[in-house]
């Protein structure tokens, strides 16, 4: 992990464990959970305490910035 934040690969681990990450870049505007709901687990993305994607069959996909960035971080 550098001083800006973690990997994409570190994130998730830390998502695995149940934390919510988020990107330095967002501002604390949105942030991950990982739904276990699911058959399936899923990336939820939620904004200001909404969530986004209601739809169970809706989940965040990562672009390839979000997979190359080293700013993530633990949102708090």
């Amino acid at each position: 992990m550098n001083n800006d934040g973690m990997t994409f690969g570190e994130a998730l681990e830390e998502l695995k464990r149940g934390k919510l990450i988020c990107r330095k870049s967002w501002s604390g505007e949105y942030w991950l959970s990982l739904s276990k709901s699911a058959p399936t687990k899923r990336i939820n993305i939620f904004s200001a305490g909404e969530k986004i994607t209601d739809n169970p069959g809706d989940e965040w996909t990562a672009y390839h910035e979000d997979i190359l960035a080293e700013d993530w971080i633990i949102f708090e």
